[in-house]
C-alpha cells in the first residue's frame, strides 16, 4: 500500500545528494515513484531550481511581470528602500502598487542581495510549495490510482498552471494558493483552506472577484446537492457560448471601486488594447490555436461526460458535488468575463478546479462504455496540450536545467532558452 499522506520536506540524504549534484534526474526519480514519501520534497526542490535558473526575458511590450519586476528589484537593492518606504507604495494612488506579496519578498530578499536568481528562487519556492501541495492532495485522494488515462489527466493538472508561471508571478501565484485553499475544503475536508483563498487578493488585487464569488456560493442553497447541478451545469454552457462583453459598461460598474484600483480598471477593460490583443491572436502559429481552441473543447466534453454522471459518484460525494458545483458556477461567471483583457487568465482557475473533480473521478468510477471511449477519444488532444504546455516552459529554462546543478546554474550565466539551443544544433 503506497504512502497515501505523504509528508513535506521529507528526503534522505541520498535523495538530497541526488537534487545537489543533478537535480533534474531527482525529479525523473520522483515522477517515477509518486507514492514515496520522499517524492513530493523532490518535486518541490525542482521547482526551487527552476526559479534559480530562470531566464528572465527582455523588458518589451507584452512581456510578462517577471522583467519588471527584476529590474524594480535591482533598484530596491540599490535605492536601499526602507520598510516605511516600501508602505509609502502600497495602495498609494500615485505609484498604482495594489499587491503585497511580490513587492514584500522583494524588499526583503534586497536586504541580502541584488541578484534575481535569489528572489525567483523564492518566488519559485512559494509557489512550489502550493503547486505540489496541491498535486498530492488529488494524488492522495485517489490513493495514487495511476491508469494511463489517468496519468494524463493528472500531467494535464499539473501543467495548467506549471512552476514557469513566476513569469507572472503575482497572477499565478495567487491562483495556486487558491486552488490549494480551495482542495483542502473541498477534496481534504480541512475549513483552514478558507485562509488560504482569502488571503488571495493580497498576492493580487484581482482575486477579490473569485473571493467574492466563493463568499457569495456558500449562501447558494442546495450547493451540496446534484439537485442544484442541472442549473449550474447550464449556466456553464451559457457562459462558454458568448463571444464578447460590453467593455465600456463593465469598466464604469467598476469604477465604484478605491482610486488605487482606478487605473487597473482602465487598463484591464480598455477598448483599444482588447481590439490589438484580438489582432495579435490572428498571428499565432497553428499549434499554439489548437492547443487553446482543442482543451477548450475536450474540457467541454469532460465536463458534460461528469455531468451526466452526476448520480454515479455525486451521491456519496457531497464535498465534490460541491466543488463540481462552484467551478461550474466560477466557470460560467468567468467565460463571459474572458473577452475583457486580463481576465481570461481566470479560466487558469476555472480549469484547475475543473480538473481536480475530473481526475478523482474518473480514477474511481467507471461509466457507460459510450462515455468511456468518448474520454479515451480526448486523450490525444490532452497529449497535445500537454507537449505544448512544455514546449511554452522551455523558454524560460536553460540547458542547465536539465544537464546542471544549482552551483552550476548560480556561477555561470546560462540565458539562452534551451529551445533556442537546440533549434542552434540543428
Amino acid at each position: 500500500m503506497p504512502n497515501s499522506k505523504s509528508r513535506f520536506l521529507s528526503v534522505n540524504f541520498d535523495k538530497l545528494l541526488l537534487f545537489i549534484v543533478w537535480p533534474f534526474g531527482s525529479l525523473w526519480y520522483a515522477l517515477f515513484h509518486v507514492a514515496n514519501v520522499q517524492s513530493k520534497t523532490l518535486v518541490w526542490l525542482f521547482c526551487v531550481f527552476i526559479g534559480l535558473g530562470f531566464i528572465i526575458p527582455d523588458e518589451i511590450v507584452g512581456t510578462a511581470d517577471s522583467s519588471r519586476i527584476a529590474a524594480q528589484f535591482e533598484s530596491i537593492h540599490e535605492d536601499q528602500l526602507s520598510f516605511d518606504g516600501v508602505l509609502h507604495l502600497l495602495y498609494n494612488p500615485r505609484y498604482g502598487v495594489a499587491d503585497i506579496y511580490q513587492l514584500l519578498v522583494s524588499w526583503i530578499v534586497a536586504i541580502f542581495t541584488g541578484n534575481p536568481q535569489i528572489l525567483f528562487a523564492v518566488f519559485a519556492a512559494v509557489f512550489g510549495y502550493f503547486y505540489v501541495q496541491s498535486i498530492w492532495i488529488i494524488l492522495d485522494k485517489i490513493e495514487y490510482r495511476l491508469s494511463y488515462p489517468v496519468i494524463f489527466l493528472v500531467v494535464a493538472f499539473a501543467l495548467i498552471n506549471p512552476i514557469w508561471n513566476i513569469n507572472g508571478v503575482r497572477m499565478y501565484t495567487a491562483t495556486q494558493i487558491l486552488i490549494y485553499g480551495l482542495l483542502k475544503i473541498y477534496i481534504s475536508g480541512n475549513k483552514n483552506g478558507r485562509l488560504w483563498v482569502l488571503i488571495t487578493p493580497l498576492i493580487h488585487f484581482s482575486f477579490l472577484f473569485p473571493v467574492v464569488i466563493i463568499l457569495g456560493y456558500v449562501f447558494i442553497p442546495f450547493k451540496k446537492s446534484i439537485t442544484s447541478t442541472p442549473i449550474l451545469f447550464f449556466f456553464f454552457l451559457f457562459g462558454a457560448s458568448l463571444v464578447e462583453i460590453d467593455l465600456p459598461f463593465l469598466r464604469n460598474a467598476l469604477l465604484s471601486l478605491p482610486d488605487i484600483f482606478t487605473e487597473k480598471v482602465y487598463s484591464y477593460t480598455n477598448t483599444d488594447y482588447s481590439i490589438a490583443r484580438s489582432e495579435r491572436l490572428q498571428y499565432y502559429a497553428w499549434h499554439v490555436k489548437f492547443a487553446s481552441s482543442s482543451f477548450k473543447y475536450v474540457n467541454v466534453i469532460l465536463i458534460s461526460i461528469i455531468y451526466l454522471n452526476r448520480k454515479k459518484w455525486g451521491l456519496k460525494n457531497q464535498f465534490l458535488v460541491e466543488l463540481f458545483n462552484l467551478a461550474l458556477l466560477f466557470g460560467g461567471i468567468s467565460l463571459i468575463l474572458s473577452s475583457v483583457p486580463s481576465f481570461g487568465r481566470f479560466l487558469t482557475v476555472m480549469n484547475l478546479m475543473f480538473y481536480a473533480v475530473i481526475i478523482t473521478v474518473f480514477a474511481r468510477y467507471n461509466f457507460k462504455v459510450m462515455h468511456m471511449r468518448l474520454f479515451k477519444i480526448t486523450l490525444p488532444f490532452i497529449l497535445f496540450y500537454i507537449v505544448f504546455q512544455i514546449r511554452t516552459g522551455m523558454d524560460y529554462a536553460s540547458i542547465l536545467t536539465f544537464i546542471g546543478n544549482p552551483v552550476l546554474v548560480l556561477f555561470f550565466d546560462a540565458k539562452v532558452p534551451v529551445i533556442d539551443f537546440i533549434k542552434q544544433l540543428l
